[in-house]
């Protein structure tokens, strides 16, 4: 679950991918020298940890340019340049390793005690250039770390993820039989004799739940595009970037500000209608019309802005409704009797 949600900000632990070799040739791979090869476990998880963070490599840097570093950041070291003599035997890496060892230390030691003093506006541009690398579709996601710093912030910088990413829920389709004077399809044009209907119904998945209701009621508002995803039994033993193409049904919401405006996108994946156009665009549709009529009440409340866990809740049993519906439209289209 982690990993699949979360994995947009989630940093490796590297210390547990196994031998020296193992991390010598990953940080090869990135540009580390070939001194790396003499570093320990410890030396090398923090260099790919720094890669990473996106953290300066000072290694690369020239002396008077981690002197200008030192002296803007106030970091106190001795000596402070390149040239300031010392007590003990006098070393050219001197300075150098003491400069670089201070930096590394003050990147990991930053504090933001400032930034609520920038105006609002400013903090908003930050949160969305700090969003900016993260993959514009997230399932599931979590309060990623800007947003634990503090209650502020993450009210600020929540509803500037929502609204500018898209956010997958998963759903799970459940198969129910009915027995009665219905009919049965199982991928054959042929009614059974026994005359019992396979139905399903849509539930939400253990994470989907846990998600809507941790999420704080004031920022649904702020979601602009929701996608569910309703996997096939296949699906579950595969990766995200390979999973979508085993749904069997895809239902993309996208909401604006106005109050009826919206679009609802429902595709079908289902192999068992494949072969039969008018039955995948007869089971599009009526699901679609049932999630219209969902949000076209949150349209009649004031607008999309007026979205609420119910309403996302309320989708569930829609779905189930438009499924139903298509064994209705199919039963009498084709078993009339």
């Amino acid at each position: 679950m982690a990993r699949q949600s979360n994995s947009y900000w989630e940093l490796e632990e590297y210390s547990l991918l196994g031998p020296n070799t193992t991390l010598y040739m990953r940080a090869r791979a990135l540009g580390c020298g070939p001194e790396a090869k003499d570093w320990t476990v410890e030396d090398l998880s923090a260099w790919l940890r720094r890669r990473d963070l996106q953290l300066a490599d000072y290694d690369n840097c020239l002396n008077d340019e981690l002197a200008t570093f030192i002296r803007d950041r106030l970091i106190p070291i001795f000596p402070a340049t390149p040239q300031e003599p010392i007590r003990e035997k006098k070393k050219p890496c001197v300075f150098r390793r003491r400069a670089i060892e201070a930096l590394e230390d003050a990147d990991h030691a930053l504090s933001f005690h400032r930034f609520l003093d920038l105006p609002p506006e400013l903090r908003n541009r930050v949160y969305e250039l700090h969003f900016e690398d993260f993959p514009r579709a997230l399932k599931l996601p979590a309060k990623p770390p800007i947003a634990c710093t503090s209650h502020f912030v993450q009210q600020e910088a929540l509803p500037v993820l929502y609204a500018n990413h898209e956010i997958i829920l998963p759903f799970k389709m459940v198969a129910n039989r009915t027995h009665g004077d219905r009919w049965k399809y199982e991928g054959s044009s042929v009614p059974s004799q026994h005359k019992h209907r396979n139905t399903k119904s849509v539930i939400e998945t253990a994470h989907t739940a846990l998600f809507l209701q941790q999420m704080r009621p004031e920022h649904f508002q702020y979601l602009r595009r929701i996608t569910i995803r309703i996997p096939n039994e296949e699906s579950s033993t595969l990766s995200d970037e390979e999973e979508e193409d085993f749904q069997e049904l895809i239902i993309r919401i996208t909401l604006g500000k106005a109050a009826g405006s919206y679009c609802v996108t429902v595709v079908d994946h289902d192999p068992a209608f494949d072969d039969d156009a008018e039955w995948t665009g007869s089971y599009e549709d009526k699901v679609k019309s049932e999630v219209e009529a969902v949000l076209d009440k949150v349209a009649a409340r004031g607008g999309m802005l007026r979205l609420t866990a119910n309403d996302i809740h309320s989708i569930r049993p829609a779905i189930t409704r438009g499924y139903e519906k298509f064994n209705d439209w199919v039963g009498s289209t084709y078993w009339p009797y």
